[in-house]
């Protein structure tokens, strides 16, 4: 559970979207994971054929705090993954569920090039993903329709 403290972790570092005081999870803590995160997707990203990068997202893997930039023709934005700490005036206790939905966006298009691109979940040889997943959601939960303040799905 969130309150003992289990999270999964990139590089020993837990990776979750909100604040926990109670077990000492800090801004920096959740920033550092989220840019590790960013540098293996943009890493990975980098890796698959040029159809799968397009122009509309791009992930920016850069410390303390990781970008996401979305390029549509009615202008672009930016989306934090953490917290911005050049932000003085945010007040946030996470990370908004926008940019968390953008890195599952990446992270789906890299999962299915790998599991389509390649014959080596037939032979064993890599594993399927821990939950499945599409662009908007994972193990089933639609992150579209979750609202920042709903703690219990996240």
């Amino acid at each position: 559970s969130q309150l003992s403290g289990r999270y999964p972790t990139i590089n020993n570092l837990r990776f979750a979207y909100r604040i926990n005081e109670k077990v000492c999870l800090r801004r920096e803590e959740i920033n550092a994971a989220f840019s590790n995160a960013a540098q293996l997707i943009a890493f990975a990203l980098g890796l698959c054929p040029s159809s799968l990068i397009t122009s509309t997202i791009q992930i920016i893997p850069i410390h303390p705090c990781a970008k996401i930039l979305v390029n549509l023709p009615e202008g672009q934005s930016v989306h934090n993954l953490g917290f911005d700490t050049a932000d003085q005036t945010a007040n946030s206790n996470h990370v908004p569920s926008r940019s968390i939905t953008l890195l599952l966006v990446l992270l789906s298009q890299v999962s299915a090039h790998i599991l389509t691109e390649t014959d080596q979940i037939a032979s064993g040889a890599i594993s399927q993903p821990p939950y499945p997943m599409t662009g908007f959601s994972i193990d089933g939960v639609d992150l579209t329709k979750l609202a920042d303040s709903n703690k219990m799905a996240w």
